[in-house]
Order: C-alpha cells, then structure tokens, then sequence
C-alpha cells in the first residue's frame, strides 16, 4: 500500500472544488478518469471505465464506474462506491479561496483566532485541513489505492472490483440513484454483487465520544411537507379570519423536535424532527393577512414508513390546528372584556389532508382522473429546485380546487431516503462474518476497538443499495407530488439489487464545519488497512 500515493491522490481531488450543483462537479469526474488510467490495468483496458450520464437531471451530470476484473474467473463482485461532491464553503468567510487547497489552507488557518482543540490539531502535523478531505474525498483516494494493489494480483484475484462515484450526494443523491440502474444491469448479465464498501466518515455518537466505529445499515429520511391555507382578513379586523402564520406556527411548535416523531429502540435512536423551511406565499405586501403558507420538516427514520410517518404527523397537525382555533377564541373573548365591545371569532374547522386524500377529492370534484390531473399540475412547475417543485404542486391544487381555507394538506418533498439494516441471509452473513474479522483485526493487529453500529448516522447513498423492508413503503408515492417525471426513487429496482454494504471510514473532525480536518496517522494506517483487509476478506486472492 502506497501511502504517499494516497496522499497525492487526495489532494489532487480536494482541489478541484467540487461543491453540490456547481460546474466542479462535474469536472471532478474527468479528473478521476485521468487518476483511473494512471493504473496499468485501465490504461491497457480504458473501455472498462464508464462516464454515464445522471437520469432526470437539469443539470446535466456525469458518474463513473470502473469494473477491474480478475483472472480467476469468477461472478463474485465488490463494490467501492463514493460520492465526489461537497457541501459549499460559504462559511469559511475570507479563508473561502483557499479551502480547497489543503496546504495553504492550513498556513492561513493558524493566523486566524482558533479553538484550543482546532488550534491544537493544527499544530500536530497530524490533520489534513479543508473542504472534502474528510467527507469524502480520503475514501475515494484509498478505493483508488485499492484498485492500484488489486491490479498487481490479477493473475490469482477471484472475484472482481466495480469503483463507483456519483456526484449529488449531498443533495438528493441524484448520482446514485442513476447508478441503481447500471447496477441492476451488471447484476442480471451474472455478477454476483457480494457487498458494496464505502468509506464516510465515522461519527461521534456524544459530545467528546472518541470512539471508532464501523456502520452495516444506514438510517432514513422523509422530508414532511405541510402546505396550509387560512382565511385572509384585514390587519384591521385580526378577529374575522384567521392568520395562516398563526396556523402554520403552531403547526411548527407541536412538529418541531417532538418526540413522539422520533424512530429507534434497542439502544439506537434518531434526532427528533426539525423545520428546515417555513415561509408565507406572499408576494408583495398588503395589510391583508396572507392566504397560504408551508414548511417542511426533516424527519429521521429507523423502521417507520413514510406513511405511518404521515398519520402520526397528521394526529398532531389535527391537534395544533385545534389548539389555533382554541387560542383565537380565548383571545377574541380577552378583547372583548378589555375593551367592554363584543368581538366573536369565528368556530372554525380545519381540515386536513394528506395529499393522497386531497388530490382524490380535487379529481373527483374536477370529475377527472388523479394521475392526469397531477401530471397537468406537474407540467406546469417551472422550479428546478425539487422543494419548491413541490410547493408549486400544492399552491396549484389548491388553487385548482376551489376550495377555501382553513385547511392544512400534507405530504413529502424530494429527497426520500429508505432505511436499511443488515439481516440474516446468506449473503449477509457473510458480510457479518466480515464485519467480524474486521473488528478483529483492528484490535490485534492495531490495538484498536472498533464497534459496529446497526445504522449510519448521515443520509447516504447506502439507502439505495437494498430495501429490507420490501419494495414498495407504504405512503410515499402517492404523497410526494413530483413523483415520477421529476422525481424517483425506482424501489422495485433497489428491492432486486439488494446489496449489503459496509462503511469503514476515516477519523477525523467537524464534517461540514470550515474546520474540517483528516487524521492522517490512524486513517492512513488503519482505515486504509481495514479496507484493503475487508476486500481480501471478501475476495479470494487479494491478500493483504
């Protein structure tokens, strides 16, 4: 294993700036052809590598597979994937030009006013500094490394190696769910597609945990989208309508971190939910209240469904939407006994739909089929930003409908990501017995513990490699409007892959945070150990 080489492939990869939806993106995928043919066996066999578009992509992007096949002829396949893009560097303030640029990133860095812990770090000469070199651009480098040492064994390899990298991670896994398809086909012409490695970075599962870790499943997400209507009054008369920002408010409170939304058991729990986005759909402004408004919440899962996700939602929605009606009763008769002049409020009801409900009664009242109604309504999204698709397709139903608030609809935006967990099938097992040798070695060859955790803290493209839980989770489709055309997740296709992975990544630092940072002693003597040894362990031959 050559570490220098490691080292340079990194940095060659953290400089071209490959922020989620920017041009670097895509750039980064010609870069790593070029890294890709720099190895004998793709140099001689350059149609081994594949550049491939992304599905349903307006903004045109490419993944890359390479398929290194051994001499010992065999169906037996491993699977090193990764992701090539980043989150944005927006937060790095002045020091933005240079985050890209490990070295001097660093230089810059410890001019500046720093944390003890960060300052310390960075003056151990032990931590690579800057955007990527930690999630996840370290793991690509050393599946390249892999590819390199496998290479040199072909003659007594049975088995096979199929690098994967798609960009989009970050985002909506674009990337990944246009290589589910690429998959499946390699699959049906007769690989067997054993186990799929990725190397994410591990987690601290508390503040100051210092543990290491390894993940065999991954948790979900659905992102909840709740669209509500109210009735529009003057600023003048607050008492005569009622304020969706009221309604769309207390629906927040009673959404927002609450328990009763938060999946796990066994020892292992996820975030309870939080709103990413919560707006009123004004325009301009006027004294008169706004008519409509949404938000939208991340919501982690463990074994839920999106549609027990929904009714859950819905019971509470019913009740802050109660609550609303509850509180503008109480305060219309506070007013009135403060100014001795009678104001009632209206007793109003709210309804609330999931969107499945609400598009079956707009189709029934429209006297038309729903699936041409919504493919009208979809054609007519002008976003290509799939949350705001998404908001278009509610405001334009309910425009559609003719109905009047207040009313409160819900469902899902992009991106939907299924949970995913390591059973006890034939193939599985033997990813366990892996896993268990891994844990072994780590402890006995590098004085290491390492655990294993059932679920991947962070959405992945790991929930697109199987669906333990079936192909179909009830509650998705039908609720997530720009499903189909815009939008899909192809589950029966996951459901047929059906490929068990593990993730053994690096040690580092504040992923996402402008302090980003790779320990470089134990990731490149032990994570890089640990991968090639799962590989050998998996694939006859490669001995390590």
């Amino acid at each position: 294993m050559d570490h220098q080489r490691i080292i340079s492939n990194l940095t060659r990869l953290v400089e071209v700036p490959s922020v989620s939806g920017s041009p670097g993106e895509d750039r980064i995928i010609d870069t790593l052809r070029e890294m890709l043919m720099e190895i004998d066996y793709f140099r001689e066999h350059p149609g081994s590598i594949k550049v491939l578009p992304t599905l349903n992509d307006p903004r045109g992007r490419r993944f890359i597979t390479a398929f290194l096949p051994g001499e010992v002829e065999s169906g037996d396949t491993v699977i090193l994937m990764s992701h090539v893009d980043v989150v944005g560097v927006e937060e790095f303030g002045t020091l933005k030009g240079y985050a890209f640029n490990p070295e001097e990133y660093l230089m810059r860095l410890r001019e500046t006013e720093l944390p003890p812990e960060v300052s310390a770090d960075a003056e151990s000469g032990e931590y690579m500094f800057g955007r990527g070199v930690l999630d996840m651009k370290f793991g690509i480098a050393l599946h390249l490394e892999v590819l390199h040492q496998a290479a040199r064994v072909r003659e007594r390899l049975r088995g096979n190696l199929l690098f994967l990298a798609v960009p989009d991670e970050e985002d909506s896994s674009v990337g990944m769910l246009s290589a589910v398809p690429e998959l499946l086909r390699l699959k049906r012409e007769g690989l067997n597609l054993l186990a799929a490695v990725n190397s994410e970075p591990f987690f601290p599962r508390f503040p100051g945990d210092t543990g290491s870790y390894l993940y065999t499943g991954t948790v979900g997400k659905v992102l909840l989208f709740v669209y509500a209507a109210g009735q529009s009054t003057h600023g003048g008369s607050p008492f005569a309508g009622l304020n969706v920002n009221l309604l769309l408010g207390r629906i927040v409170e009673a959404l927002e971190m609450n328990p009763y939304l938060t999946d796990g058991g066994g020892g292992d729990w996820v975030p309870p939910p939080v709103c990413l986005k919560m707006s009123d759909l004004r325009q301009d402004y006027s004294v008169q209240t706004p008519v409509s408004a949404y938000a939208y919440f991340n919501i982690t899962t463990l074994g839920s469904t999106p549609g027990e996700v929904l009714e859950k939602a819905r019971q509470l929605v019913a009740e802050a939407c109660s609550e609303t009606v509850r509180v503008i009763g109480r305060r219309a008769g506070e007013y009135s006994r403060l100014t001795g002049r009678a104001v009632a409020a209206p007793s109003w009801d709210v309804r609330v739909f999931t969107f499945s409900e609400f598009l079956e009664s707009c189709a029934g009242a429209a006297g038309t089929e729903q699936g041409s109604l919504l493919a009208g309504i979809g054609r007519q999204v002008d976003s290509r930003d799939l949350r705001e698709g998404t908001r278009e397709c509610f405001e334009t139903l309910h425009r559609m409908s003719g109905m009047s608030g207040p009313l409160v609809v819900l469902g899902f935006a992009p991106p939907y990501y299924p949970y995913s967990l390591l059973g006890s099938s034939p193939a599985e097992e033997r990813v366990r017995g892996v896993v268990d040798r891994v844990i072994s070695r780590a402890r006995n060859k590098h004085r290491e513990k390492i655990e294993e955790q059932r679920f991947f803290p962070g959405l992945s493209d790991m929930s697109y490699l199987r669906l333990p839980g079936g192909p179909s989770p009830a509650g998705v489709e039908e609720n997530t409007p720009l499903w189909g055309e815009r939008y899909l997740v192809p589950l029966k296709a996951i459901a047929e892959l059906d490929v068990p992975f593990i993730n053994i990544g690096p040690r580092g630092r504040d992923v996402h945070k402008p302090t980003e940072r790779l320990h470089l002693p134990y990731s490149l003597r032990v994570t890089a150990d640990l991968i090639m040894f799962s590989v050998s362990c998996l694939l006859e031959g490669f001995d390590v």
